[in-house]
């Protein structure tokens, strides 16, 4: 979407990253960018290695599902127009372990600029060996090699490797992809935003605060909300919740300067086999205590 101001924002259906992009055969989808000057970008994305049809690495049981996947870096020169493939940022390894469906690294937060440096939260899966949003930090995110995880003490792990990646630190209280997190200068504290479920609220978007980027709160309600397709995803639902503030004096828009802000959210609605499942893009106010 391009646009002077956010209110006049409109939809530019071009691709930028498609398959034959991504090469052999893989897809990936741009989960993050950042930007210094408006024009070089920086960006991350989820890149599916392996599914149900390319068995090559994933070879699942009978009746059970098998999805790989790994963070990849790409890079843009014209404003976001096209992007170039970079290296693997984060990954376990393009082999599944015999437990469990879902192996990898799938999703990122947007990229935040921290007091020392560029940090991003990935969300990394396998049963028996890690579960959860790793924290990664970078001295440029133009430079994909920079990214290093958060392994408990500091920021040492080559999340690219395996062995590395095996070995960070998952955050408290973030058991679900956080998709994204911003500064608030007034509180002096950041807030992550998430889909998630609760007992004794149920399904909806939560969000959790934290000093440093290491230490999250409990969550805490903003809204209920379908956030499970039920069997097949053949169900309506809320996903992909962002809190964003439109006039955000960073150009990425990783700050929140008013406590009037934005919940923005993708309305999933399956077609049920009646052509293109609908997903519209919705935008909340909401007001930040």
């Amino acid at each position: 979407m391009t646009g002077s101001s956010f209110d006049t924002l409109k939809t530019d259906c071009r691709s930028v990253f498609g398959p034959d992009d991504a090469g052999a055969g893989d897809q990936a989808w741009i989960e993050a960018t950042y930007t210094p000057d408006g024009r070089t970008v920086g960006a991350l994305l989820s890149c599916e290695i392996s599914d149900d049809k390319r068995s090559g690495n994933c070879i699942p049981a009978a009746g059970n599902s098998c999805w790989l996947g790994d963070i990849i870096a790409a890079r843009s020169a014209d404003m976001g127009q096209s992007y170039s493939k970079g290296p693997i940022v984060a990954s376990l390894g393009n082999k599944r372990t015999p437990n469990g469906s879902r192996y990898g690294a799938f999703t990122t937060s947007n990229i935040v600029r921290g007091a020392d440096g560029f940090y991003t939260l990935a969300f990394l899966e396998s049963k028996g060996v890690v579960r959860g949003n790793c924290l990664l930090r970078s001295a440029d995110p133009l430079d994909p090699a920079s990214w290093r995880g958060w392994d408990g003490q500091g920021f040492t792990l080559a999340m690219g490797t395996p062995e590395s990646a095996q070995r960070c630190a998952t955050l408290n209280n973030l058991d679900q992809p956080v998709r994204s997190i911003a500064w608030i200068p007034a509180k002096k504290r950041w807030i992550a935003v998430l889909a998630a479920s609760q007992p004794g609220n149920g399904a909806g978007f939560y969000f959790s605060e934290s000093p440093d980027l290491r230490r999250w709160s409990g969550l805490k309600l903003i809204a209920k909300a379908s956030i499970s397709g039920g069997p097949g995803n053949r169900q309506r639902r809320w996903i992909y919740p962002v809190i964003l503030d439109p006039d955000s004096k960073s150009r990425n828009f990783d700050t929140i300067g008013h406590m009037d802000a934005l919940l923005i959210y993708t309305d999933h609605s399956p077609s049920q086999g009646k052509g293109p499942d609908r997903k519209d893009l919705v935008a909340v106010k909401v007001h930040i205590d």
